[in-house]
């Protein structure tokens, strides 16, 4: 015990030499910080945050009663910009797992984790649609997590947001079928802003990037709502461009 002892206080010395980030342990519960660290180490290797910022970001998100995400931490302190994280969150959404971070909210226990991550190793769905179809969460809900994950806003987008020039860039039955609908385009700075209700859809936000030569700005909408308004937009352009021709 005497040499335990003393191998444990050599180590904690090294620790306090080497300027490492704090361990704290605790004996009676996982990790609690696991999702925290992983966003925290890719923000520093990728060199928009130095360890102290890691850090600081740690401590305020220790004091919280209520559970906030590192990246919003970041954002608030004003070590990343909303764009920042937005562009990060995007890029690295697949090592930033929703299971996890839907976890730490507290909207699922960690057995429900288990449970659902077994099932989409037999199924191959996508996590949230197993959640909601097991009851574990409402879609308004994944809308709210996925906004968290991405680092995007949620909208609901109505006629009068969208430039229909735009949907001429493109077969109509593409728009319905990715349920996306491009809004805006900012021709100086070449951002289309975008509604769609999968923002993880990479082979889309491709699509949308060489068909407008623009890079992608997206909200999130609600289930359906993309399809009716849609649809709508193009019974209206539909009717106008026939009466043109007659």
């Amino acid at each position: 015990m005497l040499i335990m002892a003393h191998v444990f206080n050599f180590l904690i010395e090294k620790v306090k030499h080497h300027h490492f980030l704090p361990i704290r342990f605790n004996m009676q519960a996982k990790p609690a910080y696991t999702l925290e660290m992983k966003v925290g180490q890719l923000l520093v290797k990728r060199g928009f945050l130095d360890e102290r910022q890691l850090e600081e970001a740690l401590t305020v998100q220790r004091k919280l009663k209520e559970y906030k995400p590192l990246g919003e931490i970041c954002k608030e302190l004003g070590f990343i910009s909303g764009r920042v994280l937005r562009d990060f969150l995007s890029r690295y959404q697949k090592q930033i797992f929703l299971g996890e971070l839907i976890n730490k909210m507290g909207i699922i226990s960690d057995e429900q984790l288990d449970e659902v991550l077994q099932q989409q190793k037999k199924s191959g769905e996508k996590l949230g649609q197993i959640l909601i179809k097991n009851g574990m969460i409402t879609s308004s809900v994944l809308i709210d997590s996925l906004c968290v994950q991405l680092g995007i806003e949620k909208m609901h987008p109505r006629k009068e947001h969208v430039d229909r020039n735009l949907l001429d860039e493109a077969n109509h039955s593409y728009f319905l079928k990715k349920r996306v609908i491009p809004l805006q385009l900012d021709k100086t700075k070449r951002v289309l802003t975008v509604v769609m209700e999968d923002p993880t859809d990479n082979e889309a936000i491709g699509d949308l990037q060489k068909m407008f030569n623009a890079s992608v700005e997206p909200f999130i909408g609600p289930p359906g709502v993309t399809e009716f308004l849609l649809n709508e937009i193009f019974d209206v352009w539909f009717v106008s461009h026939s009466y043109r021709r007659a």
